[in-house]
Order: structure tokens, then C-alpha cells, then sequence
């Protein structure tokens, strides 16, 4: 069986997301941490395969020091998702904002994402909501 061929397209997404991981030190070195998401804000979970598939958003943080970044993958190839996003309550006051440093739909990149802080009932948290375009990857620091 043959291999796939790569297009151009795909080695010049993968070389942006390189450059991004070389200029970032919190994506080479930061701890990981895989992020529950919610569709509504308020019941957070993991990701669940459902009827033989995870048709959903992936997401994790990669944390050094007093910085995070949030990184989501969404599993569906034929529709964008949104969902809210748990981020570090520490890290991420109320009212403080990430931003899209990188995204397949290029044109997000740039815009801000604003963080939601309340009481939840194992303390204060924090969440994002953001989109992911269909099979995309999005980037927020």
C-alpha cells in the first residue's frame, strides 16, 4: 500500500506550527494538561468517543511558569465545533483575554478570546470559548 501524498499546503501549515513551538518556550518545555470543554459553559467534561467516534474538540494547556497556552484539535472533518474551554482560574482573572496565534482558518488568527471567571462548585474557574474550524487546530497564548 502505498503512502499518502502530502500536499504543499500541509508542510507549509506544519512549518507555521513549527515556528510558533520554536518561538514559544511554553510549547517546548510547559507542562500539559488535557482540558474538560462543555457545549453550555456549566457541565464541563472530557471528550467522549460516542457511537464509535469522537466527533468533538481536543483540548489542552501547556503551562511554564505564569503563562499558558490552550491548544484544541477538532476530531470532525466535516463540521466546525465550539465549545467552552477550562483554563487555569490563577492565570486567567475575569475579564483577561488570550489570543489567536494561530488557527487553520487563518484569518482568527489575531483576534482576542475573552475569559469567563466564576464560582463553581469545587471553587473558582475560569473558561474560554472559542471555535474550531472543521478537522482545524487553533492556538491561544
Amino acid at each position: 500500500m502505498r503512502p499518502p501524498v502530502l500536499s504543499r499546503d500541509l508542510f507549509r501549515e506544519l512549518a507555521t506550527i513549527l515556528k510558533l513551538r520554536e518561538e514559544k518556550l511554553v510549547l517546548r518545555r510547559g507542562r500539559q494538561y488535557l482540558r474538560e470543554i462543555s457545549g453550555e459553559g456549566v457541565n464541563f467534561d472530557l471528550p467522549r468517543i460516542m457511537g464509535g467516534r469522537m466527533l468533538s474538540l481536543v483540548a489542552w494547556s501547556r503551562i511554564l511558569d505564569k503563562t499558558e497556552m490552550v491548544l484544541a484539535v477538532n476530531t470532525d472533518p466535516d463540521n466546525a465545533h465550539k465549545a467552552w474551554v477550562l483554563v487555569d482560574a490563577g492565570l486567567h482573572p475575569a475579564g483577561s483575554r488570550l489570543m489567536c496565534v494561530y488557527s487553520t482558518q487563518h484569518a482568527d488568527e489575531g483576534t482576542l478570546v475573552l475569559t469567563v471567571q466564576r464560582k463553581g462548585a469545587a471553587g473558582d474557574i475560569a473558561a474560554v470559548e472559542l471555535e474550531v474550524p472543521a478537522a482545524g487546530f487553533v492556538v491561544l497564548g
